[in-house]
């Protein structure tokens, strides 16, 4: 009569009945090969601690269809005195190596540092020169006062050129818009909305009113302001909402 196998035999043959090698109960289980040789060999010395190795032969009889708490209890009795549980043993598990951050990795996070600061510093620079430009030219020499004007002699022979007509007076208000920065923006004329939306940076807006225009902007810092060819400067630091209301210039007598 042949002595009873041991729990690493019942492994084996019905792992071999099911037509499976040890690389596919790797596959299944997530169990070391080597681990899952150990066991079928009965070296338990090769094992992970006790409840890791307890684990294993749980899951080894689950996917075999064996009955797994038997032979959790049969592998408890096989093991040697100082594999036991309750007492402890230094095992050695190999650890897998953290793998190292790649070189082209590294470059492109130092390349995203210095196209940001790059950004950065043109949209200062940017912000810097708009508001240069945006500084009104003078349409034309002002006109005199009167009493101040000087009537010229004209030369004998000469055909008197015809006086230019005076330009209209400025009627209502009008407001240009440039943007260095993303902002929100809202715009009444008259009493009557007629913009709101967001702006992205190098936006320019113009409205026009008869009465009264109100803007209402979510970030002054990005917004440069234009009345009536007359630029207002900073609005204001970033993020911070300003209202403006710009009513009919009054007219000189």
């Amino acid at each position: 009569m042949q002595p009873p196998s041991g729990i690493g035999e019942t492994f084996r043959r019905a792992r071999e009945a099911r037509r499976l090698s040890l690389a596919d109960v790797e596959r299944l289980t997530k169990i070391r090969g080597a681990y899952l040789a150990a066991l079928e060999e009965e070296r338990f010395d090769a094992l992970p601690p006790h409840p890791y190795s307890k684990g294993f032969v749980r899951a080894y009889a689950r996917l075999l269809g064996l009955d797994a708490d038997r032979l959790v209890a049969e592998f408890e009795a096989q093991l040697p005195p100082a594999l036991a549980p309750g007492l402890s043993r230094a095992v050695e598990i190999p650890l897998e190596p953290a793998a190292p951050v790649p070189r082209w990795r590294r470059f492109l996070t130092y390349a995203v540092w210095v196209i940001l600061v790059l950004a950065l510093y043109a949209g200062y620079v940017g912000y810097t020169q708009l508001r240069e430009f945006a500084r009104p030219v003078p349409a034309g020499t002002p006109a005199a006062s009167p009493g101040s004007l000087s009537t010229p002699t004209a030369a004998p022979g000469a055909t008197p050129a015809p006086a230019e007509s005076p330009a209209p007076p400025t009627v209502g208000v009008t407001v240009a818009l440039t943007t260095t920065g993303k902002s929100w923006v809202r715009v009444t004329a008259d009493g009557e909305r007629v913009f709101q939306g967001i702006l992205d940076a190098g936006a320019a807006r113009t409205w026009s009113a008869e009465r009264e225009l109100t803007i209402r902007i979510g970030n002054a810092a990005a917004v440069e302001l234009t009345v009536n060819g007359q630029s207002l400067g900073p609005l204001g630091g970033p993020g911070k909402v300003v209202e403006l209301r710009f009513p009919q210039p009054q007219e000189e007598p």
